[in-house]
């Protein structure tokens, strides 16, 4: 497990999402199942993008990965497994943040690509804790042909 102090998970947050204003806007089912839509409706099967991630306490020795997805189906790697297993694909993430706001949670937010509506950010805090959350970001999303 690799540990991070609770000011530079802070710092990692704020980059994720920015240094700016107006942070993601409290998610709602609303807002995620009409992103949820779009993705399905952009019947994008194959494509790739990084999956950046902070959070306190990591499984994992990187804090991001490289994912391929070739008809719905996510390439298989063996860095970070427990991690790949529950973030490979968009579906994984929507229902990742779709979980978030039926547990117990203090927030969660989010951002959605405008173009295809996958989750282009997420944070969920569990607790007011400092070390009690987990973010992401997907970068660098293409789609492709196979």
């Amino acid at each position: 497990m690799h540990v991070r102090s609770p000011t530079l998970a802070f710092v990692l947050v704020a980059a994720a999402f920015g240094a700016r204003a107006e942070a993601p806007t409290e998610l709602n089912s609303t807002t995620l199942e009409a992103a949820a839509v779009q993705w399905s409706h952009s019947a994008v099967q194959n494509y790739q993008f990084t999956f950046r991630y902070v959070e306190f306490a990591s499984p994992c020795v990187t804090w991001a990965f490289r994912v391929r997805v070739v008809h719905g189906m996510p390439e298989h790697r063996r860095d970070c497994r427990e991690y790949r297993v529950r973030f490979s694909t968009v579906p994984l993430l929507f229902e990742y943040l779709r979980r978030s706001t039926t547990e117990k949670h203090y927030s969660v937010r989010a951002e959605f690509d405008p173009k295809f509506g996958y989750p282009a950010k997420g944070f969920v805090a569990w607790s007011q804790a400092a070390d009690d959350f987990f973010s992401f970001e997907v970068t660098d999303f293409r789609t492709a042909e196979k």
